[in-house]
């Protein structure tokens, strides 16, 4: 989960042809002054200029290049024995293959901010690393600050020019895939001071249902958001909770058992600030489309199809509905089977999931996303070989896709595996496609129909197909392939089967006013919500919400969020 250069032989070749060229300018005395390569007998014009050689993305330094870096660390790192984060088999495959000596000056525990606060203090100082990653979780909030920070300080390097000219096409590819959304948010006045990760954004809420239960009650498979109602009344009147709700009924990127789907079936973004009709941003929050969702989702608790305590009930509490059989439908996305749905199937091996979209009125699947950016890998202003960095992160990505045959060679003792292997020195991150797991769906499945063969998945692709194979043959006999099974073919199928539309928050930073007064601005919007939906306080009382909102800072921070997206 944890997230990596030097003049190329270009100019080298060129100090060749210029201490080739100078001194008789190309001129052979012995052959009466004609130009050597008419001597030889070419016409080729002297002039001529040569052709330039392209950088390799993944080729050594021409001369050992040393250079600093940091590690965030893992409570409980897992290597071979005798091997640390300073000194371990990956970083000499990359100290050989690029030809450089990595000195990691310190490590730090990220748990509780630590490596972040220790990287603080180094930025204050002045006294950074060459070559070092900033992570929202180094710091607890949107690292892209800390990156204006250093940028506004003259502190690193613009590397819009390295990323052109050594970034490999397969990275080029997968931000372009994105419209090179993630570089412009790395970008700062249109220089790139950066290198971005890039996540799989494939997090779309799914409804989660027992189908087993569909079939004992005689119920279709929901299709509507009118079919899901009856499907959560038929499960009430039977003594089931219709949806397991949790207390945090929103989230971003993906949660357990909230209510995103319900908001964003109404084009509500309640988390997201989003671009108003004169082009200014407006907070989600506050967005009269949130009325109109909160309206539906009352006809729904009212009705008894959401469990009655949710507003006191955290995601451990729900998750005990589920498994202990009293509910049987929830929102996840796509990797629910593998929390907490195997454990319900642990305990009752007859439980039969299935996933569903809820879409909107347009037939479309929305989901609110914050960013696809949360890592950059930064380099020391005056650091010399710039160009590392972007090596790094083509070397990243060529392991991910498993491309690096003489990793494979390395110890699996203890632990090692490919993402200690990566983790164990994280100076980059290897940009991924936001539809990465739709991809890999889609292979699967051509497998699977038979236009394709074994041989079109990759190594980790193959991994997870044994097991969806495996389940088909033996349902149930190994719950980690049913569980794969079901989050890929299901999950990841129904998220595939038709139109998504993720919408991305316009700004993710954070304002002068936002350290002071965001938490309370947000910890009203929560409970205003809940209070909402359970009665306690009419619909009409989101308009005064909305007021409150304003006067207690929001609007402050709305206007500090538009002067900052304009700077």
């Amino acid at each position: 989960m944890k997230q990596k250069f030097m003049l190329s032989a270009l100019i080298l070749l060129m100090v060749f042809i210029t201490a080739c060229n100078s001194g008789n300018n190309g001129v052979n005395e012995a052959n009466g002054g004609k130009k050597v390569n008419e001597a030889a007998g070419n016409e080729k014009p002297v002039n001529e200029t040569p052709k330039e050689e392209k950088p390799d993305p993944l080729g050594p330094q021409a001369e050992k290049v040393k250079f600093t870096t940091v590690v965030s660390t893992n409570p409980d790192p897992k290597f071979p024995a005798g091997q640390t984060y300073e000194d371990n088999d990956y970083i000499k495959f990359l100290e050989e293959k690029l030809n450089v000596d990595v000195d990691v000056i310190w490590t730090a525990n990220n748990d509780g901010q630590v490596f972040g606060n220790k990287l603080n203090l180094a930025i204050a100082s002045g006294d950074i690393p060459d070559i070092f990653m900033i992570s929202d979780t180094n710091f607890g909030y949107d690292a892209r600050t800390v990156l204006e920070r250093m940028a506004k300080a003259d502190m690193i390097e613009d590397l819009t020019e390295v990323y052109k000219n050594y970034a490999s096409d397969e990275v080029k590819a997968r931000f372009e895939s994105e419209s090179n959304k993630a570089l412009d948010y790395a970008s700062l006045d249109g220089k790139l001071m950066g290198l971005p990760n890039q996540a799989d954004m494939t997090q779309q809420m799914l409804v989660w249902v027992r189908t087993d239960w569909l079939e004992e009650y005689k119920l279709p498979e929901p299709k509507t958001l009118a079919d899901l109602k009856k499907v959560a009344e038929a499960f009430a009147k039977n003594g089931k909770t219709g949806l397991a709700v949790q207390k945090d009924i929103m989230s971003t990127n993906g949660g357990m058992h909230t209510l995103d789907a319900l908001f964003s079936a109404n084009n509500a973004y309640p988390r997201n600030w989003l671009k108003g009709e004169d082009g200014k941003l407006i907070y989600g929050g506050i967005d009269p489309k949130v009325k109109e969702a909160l309206a539906s989702i009352i006809e729904l608790y009212k009705a008894g199809l959401i469990n009655k305590d949710f507003g006191v009930i955290d995601a451990g509490k729900t998750t005990e509905m589920l498994t202990s059989g009293k509910a049987g439908m929830m929102f996840q996305p796509w990797w629910a089977p593998h929390w907490p749905l195997g454990e319900v199937v642990k305990n009752d091996p007859k439980a039969q999931w299935k996933a569903f979209p809820l879409l909107d009125a347009s037939g479309v699947m929305n989901a609110s996303a914050d960013k696809v950016v949360n890592t950059y890998t930064v380099v020391k202003k005056g650091f010399a070989h710039p160009e590392l960095a972007v090596k790094f992160m083509n070397w990243s990505v060529m392991y991910s896709q498993k491309k690096v045959p003489e990793l494979k060679a390395l110890d699996l003792s203890e632990g090692w595996s490919a993402s200690n292997a990566e983790g164990s020195f994280a100076i980059t991150t290897a940009p991924a496609y936001t539809d990465t797991t739709i991809r890999s769906y889609m292979k699967f499945k051509a497998v699977e129909d038979g236009t394709a063969g074994e041989d079109t998945l990759d190594e980790s692709e193959q991994s997870i197909y044994t097991k969806i194979k495996s389940e088909k043959e033996n349902p149930k006999k190994d719950i980690s392939h049913w569980q794969e099974y079901t989050a890929w073919m299901e999950g990841i199928g129904a998220v595939a089967s038709g139109k998504s539309n993720i919408v991305y928050s316009e700004f993710n930073g954070q304002t002068e006013s936002m350290k002071t007064k965001w938490g309370t601005l947000f910890d009203l919007q929560m409970k205003t919500y809940v209070k909402i939906i359970m009665g306690e306080q009419p619909i009409d009382s989101f308009d005064k919400f909305v007021d409150q909102w304003k006067q207690l800072g929001g609007e402050q921070i709305t206007n500090e969020v538009n002067e900052a997206v304009v700077k």
